[in-house]
């Protein structure tokens, strides 16, 4: 029988496209794949690199600064953390060691506020800061002066920016954004005044030492001929009518202010130009963008945008922005279309979505509601659990569910050696259910990424420290918890390398990347069915080598067909369905037990007894497993889905401190009361989707909570049969017997880095379907 190729998806993730024809050379379900092997860097899908520890604690803000120290010209990483700003060497050993600036001394009061985000621009050899209450600036030449860390400018008389604060002084009513534009300055998201901007005096940024007096021209005061330009006073030039969200520089000389429903650019300075090489181009009103840093700068002078309903590319050249810009048009509308990024800072509780992943959950298909079938070395096709099994400890996580609680933080950073951006969608509050997205400019795809490390789910801040001749690019990501890097020379099969973690398979297990490609589908035409008789795949001959310290506990991919009668059921994706898994699921291991000391009480309901270890079996049944929509015509807070037993989600008005979807069961009519057993940790009106936390149960180890994760892609009635393990090179055929209407193939693996090269299935019609619906 004759072999048939299958189109690799170079062209990434889509999930507009019908089931039953994705567009050539692209994948409904991917995760953690790129287009670029994690070996050599050659154009060919391969999993991600994995993400190492550079320094734990909250990141504020992150960026990079340049500057010669003697006759040599370094790169060091500049961030903001509980207020006081650090720098370290990005080539330092790991996990590296910040240095504050300062003399020790300096920063023992924080200049800048301990929590919420902080923006910051180098200028010559300085570095300026705000955050919407204070304006500091700090000496990158002398970074261990006492010194090194002083307020920019002077509150009374006013100098510096404190020119451009309002006539009364609130909280947080300073600007919050800050650019370089040429030889200027330029300050923006000022609370009480959103729509007006500020640009300074050139190379004249604060007042010189020991002055004082209002006469002094410090480049903010206005009364300079080539002072600030701004809305207000008479040298205005150009007031924004929307509030503005970020501001950058753009093209050869001009200026962008990105506001929440329009963008306006400013094509010269019209104090140094001729009035006739200046306007105030409105570029659209009609587009807004995501947030303060949903933008980031590319090659030849261009920008990424996220806007609310995608990613827009600007060409240095454009002096319009319409939605002909939107790269992502086509393949992610939906997806983006299901955030709410708020207006005009990031806000709301839309869910993220978008297509599904088919994700191996073990030999049994615990916690997927899909079939699922092992394929034994003798070729034949069994059910049974205790058949001989190929394991890999994947969970539930798909692209439609399981992400939506909390507000979308986005963050945008362009990798000039991958040539792609990548896109951070970090979600407050429950940062597990972020899904970020990579863009390769090479391949024009989308690959959508998820971090497993616990202290990196969901990075707010990101900067790229490019390839030089001795040492490879650095992806430096910050978040809430820590700063990690994407190192390009490592192929590493974890998130959160760190020292400890390779001789703890454990650990390793928790925080492996957990890599999926889908093709497809494989498809017989109207009525028959078809057969796959034989698959053969090679992979790169790359092999994943591990320092003998190393306890290797990764698992080899594992190729799976899943089947079904149409390609949608192939897939597993049900609109009307959810599914509920369990996070910590309780084992209990009995093997050489001893008497405690104290007696521990397992709770069977109304024990008299009681302890903080105690386990709760009051239910036979579960809530774990499907729950499907009751009433199709409902939507919003009025759906209901039922489960297994008398279990059921809904929308319930009574748990603390908000209203939010639970997972509970009637305990009395006449009138209905409920029982919660779990409810959203983020409250959202949108979706149910998401991680819940236990309302009853007092589990054995307190420190881990009983969770339960909601996701919008169930498989009830997919199956799925897994053929085989892969090793790197070619692989030998695996036989099978697989009849269907449609088919996919999915390549899986938990911590292993592996690159595709070719695939190829036997296949053929093999009569007409008898199944379907009268």
């Amino acid at each position: 029988m004759t072999h048939i190729p299958i189109q690799l998806p170079f062209k990434g993730f889509t999930e507009q496209s019908q089931f039953s024809a994705v567009p050539p050379g692209m994948t409904p379900s991917c995760v953690n794949m790129m287009p670029s092997d994690v070996w050599n860097g050659r154009v060919r899908i391969s999993t991600r690199n994995g993400t190492q520890h550079f320094s734990e604690g909250a990141v504020q803000f992150m960026g990079t600064y340049r500057i010669y120290e003697g006759t040599t010209l370094v790169e060091k990483i500049i961030f903001v953390r509980a207020g006081v700003v650090y720098y370290a060497n990005p080539r330092a050993s790991l996990p590296a060691t910040p240095v504050a600036f300062g003399d020790g001394t300096t920063q023992t009061t924080p200049f800048l506020n301990t929590t919420g985000l902080v923006e910051g621009v180098q200028f010559n050899e300085h570095y300026y800061f705000v955050d919407g209450d204070h304006y500091v600036l700090v000496h990158l030449a002398t970074p261990a002066s006492a010194t090194a860390v002083t307020v920019w400018g002077e509150a009374s008389p006013k100098h510096g920016p404190f020119h451009t604060d309002p006539g009364t002084i609130t909280s947080g009513c300073r600007a919050t954004l800050i650019c370089r534009w040429g030889s200027r300055l330029v300050l923006a998201g000022y609370k009480n005044t959103p729509n007006i901007w500020y640009a300074c005096s050139p190379d004249d940024t604060w007042p010189v030492a020991g002055s004082s007096g209002g006469s002094l021209v410090d480049g903010w005061s206005g009364s300079n001929p080539i002072g600030a330009i701004t809305g207000t006073t008479a040298n205005e030039y150009g007031t924004l009518g929307d509030p503005i969200v970020a501001i950058f520089p753009f093209a050869q000389s001009g200026l962008m202010f990105a506001c929440t429903n329009s963008f306006s650019f400013l094509t010269a300075d019209p104090v140094l130009s001729f009035d006739s090489e200046v306007q105030m181009v409105s570029l659209t009103r009609s587009i807004g963008i995501a947030g303060r840093r949903a933008f980031c700068q590319s090659q030849e002078k261009g920008a990424f945008i996220l806007a609310n309903d995608g990613l827009y590319y600007l060409n240095a050249n454009d002096f319009n922005f319409n939605r002909a810009n939107r790269v992502s048009a086509g393949r992610l509308d939906s997806f983006f279309l299901r955030l709410d990024f708020g207006t005009p800072a990031i806000g709301g509780t839309g869910p993220l979505a978008g297509g599904t992943l088919r994700s191996l959950i073990g030999p049994d298909g615990t916690g997927s509601g899909a079939k699922i079938k092992i394929l034994t070395t003798a070729g034949s096709v069994t059910e049974e659990p205790d058949a001989e099994t190929i394991d890999i400890a994947a969970s539930v996580s798909s692209l439609v569910g399981g992400l939506a609680t909390g507000e979308v933080f986005p963050c945008l950073c362009y990798d000039p050696d991958r040539e792609g951006v990548w896109v951070f969608l970090s979600v407050s509050g429950v940062e597990q259910s972020s899904l970020h997205l990579y863009y390769d400019l090479k391949t024009d795809s989308f690959w959508p990424q998820r971090f497993a490390d616990p202290l990196m789910y969901g990075p707010s801040s990101a900067c790229y420290i490019g390839t030089s001749r001795t040492d490879t690019g650095r992806l430096f990501l910050g978040s809430a918890e820590s700063i990690a890097i994407i190192d390009k020379a490592y192929p590493i099969g974890v998130d959160g390398y760190s020292d400890g973690i390779e001789s703890d398979p454990d650990l390793q297990r928790a925080q492996f990347i957990r890599s999926s490609l889908t093709m497809g589908p494989i498809i017989a035409p109207l009525p028959y069915r078809l057969q796959i008789n034989e698959v053969r795949v090679d992979l790169a001959n790359d092999q994943y080598e591990l320092p003998d310290s190393w306890t290797d506990a990764s698992e080899r991919p594992i190729i799976s067909v899943s089947t079904g009668d149409t390609a949608q059921s192939a897939l597993g994706l049900q609109s009307d369905s959810l599914f509920v898994t369990n996070l910590n699921p309780l084992v209990i291991d009995c093997e050489d037990a001893t008497p405690p000391a104290s007696p521990v009480v397992y709770n069977g309901g109304n024990a008299a007894a009681t302890h903080t270890e105690r386990i709760d079996g009051r239910f036979a049944t579960r809530p774990f497993g499907q729950f499907t929509q009751a009433d199709p015509f409902t939507a919003g807070t009025a759906r209901i889905y039922n489960g297994p037993g008398e279990w059921l989600i809904r929308w319930d008005t009574s748990p603390s401190p908000d209203d939010r979807w639970t997972i509970e069961r009637v305990i009395s009519t006449g009138p209905t009361a409920y029982e919660i057993e779990y409810q959203q940790v983020t409250a959202d009106e949108g979706s149910p989707d998401g991680v819940m936390e236990n309302m009853i149960q007092d589990p054995v180890a307190p420190d881990i909570a009983d969770s339960a994760r909601v996701a919008g892609a169930s498989f009830p009635n997919s199956e799925v049969t897994e053929i085989g393990q892969l090793y790197p090179g070619r692989n030998e055929a695996f036989k099978c017997r697989i009849r269907a209407e449609a088919a996919y193939l999915t390549i899986a693996s938990d911590g292993r880095p592996w690159s595709i090269e070719r695939i190829s299935v036997a296949a053929g019609q093999v009569g007409k379907s008898r199944g379907g619906v009268p």
